[in-house]
């Protein structure tokens, strides 16, 4: 969940913990590659849709098909035919039955499986993962689950799930203490499970080692290191993009490495831990809030809004959109009209699909950028 009164918590914690002395420096691991500018830069105007979801929160696009999810405890999951912008399913009660979330959310991993397109999902509260069989779903008029499990002990603090080709989990976890009567924290991590969820290894991406609250208060502990996971097609890399330190993480997860991608004027995690108070007032913003990927391309969604104190209103913001490579390389930058909430892009034809926080969805033609 995202927070609106991000810097009132950063002044209430550092007036509490101003006069604890240790200090310990938070660093990415992996090699860190910073960069100032792209190699294209472009200004987009949106196209209307006739694409109607009540209470969307998020896109997805699989070949002719978006698939929007919403907080419409009546149709939790719409299906629309791109081509013909009719809706070929509404359906997903809240709930604990057949077919029932009681929250519903996805890192738009999609699989083809017996000629069916299916579709990855979390129930969090339930601590359920699903495989949800679009086609099939859309046949019969109701959703169809081919595949689940019920997530054991092992993954009730992570914070994002992915199912490998080889039916391994790929999993990342949060920043979790190891003892709070001495404030030591550990970096998140990145552990593959078997499909019977024994623990198979870890991807030593982060530093190993602890930090304090000292050099990072409690609200920090908790938000610098969280993203969106999001797999490559082929199912043999990952991204994971940061909500509030500007790093775009490429996990090549088929040989357990990676790098991370940093904008040189955006704000680290090492900024985020270890910074004055007044220095992240001045210059913290809201960096990646979703992102679309194919198996050439990387489209995150960077947001570039301000955190404000309780009862404040954030000055309004148009978004950008980020596009890389695999390799890593910021191929293009793509200015909007418009403050998004979610992003889906359309191979065929070369479009954006775009959510904005008044449940409106537009388009973007970017066929000269890509």
């Amino acid at each position: 969940m995202k927070y609106s009164v991000f810097t009132l918590c950063v002044l209430l914690i550092e007036l509490c913990f101003v006069s604890c002395s240790r200090k310990t420096k938070s660093t990415i691991s992996a090699d860190v590659i910073e960069f100032d500018s792209f190699a294209i830069e472009a200004n987009k105007t949106s196209y209307p849709t006739e694409i109607s979801v009540m209470g969307v929160l998020g896109l997805s696009i699989y070949e002719d098909i978006l698939v929007a999810f919403s907080m419409n405890p009546a149709a939790l999951l719409s299906i629309v035919d791109l081509d013909t912008k009719n809706t070929l399913l509404e359906k997903g009660t809240r709930g604990r039955g057949p077919g029932e979330f009681l929250t519903f959310t996805t890192n738009k991993q999609f699989l083809m499986q017996n000629d069916h397109i299916c579709l990855w999902a979390f129930d969090n509260s339930t601590m359920e993962s699903v495989l949800i069989d679009i086609s099939e779903s859309i046949e019969k008029q109701t959703i169809v689950v081919v595949e689940s499990w019920q997530l054991g002990v092992e993954y009730r603090q992570s914070a994002g799930k992915l199912v490998l080709p080889s039916g391994e989990r790929f999993v990342k976890f949060p920043v979790t203490y190891d003892d709070p009567r001495d404030n030591r924290y550990f970096y998140p991590r990145y552990v593959y499970f078997s499909s019977d969820d024994r623990e198979i290894r870890e991807m030593a991406f982060f530093k190993r080692g602890s930090f304090s609250i000292s050099a990072s208060d409690p609200v920090n502990r908790e938000l610098m290191f969280e993203g969106l996971l999001r797999i490559k097609p082929d199912g043999s890399k990952a991204i994971d993009a940061f909500y509030y330190g500007d790093h775009l993480n490429f996990l090549d997860i088929m040989n357990n490495r990676g790098f991370s991608m940093r904008y040189s004027k955006g704000m680290s995690v090492d900024d985020l831990a270890t910074t004055s108070l007044s220095y992240q007032l001045e210059h913290y913003v809201d960096v990646y809030m979703d992102a679309a990927v194919t198996d050439d391309y990387v489209l995150a969604l960077y947001s570039g809004k301000q955190g404000v104190l309780e009862g404040d209103i954030a000055p309004y913001i148009k978004s950008s959109i980020r596009i890389f490579n695999w390799e890593g390389n910021p191929l293009a930058l793509v200015h909007v009209d418009r403050e998004l909430k979610s992003i889906a892009y359309d191979q065929r034809t070369k479009r954006v699909y775009a959510l904005d926080y008044e449940e409106n969805i537009f388009y973007y033609e970017i066929d000269d950028v890509l």
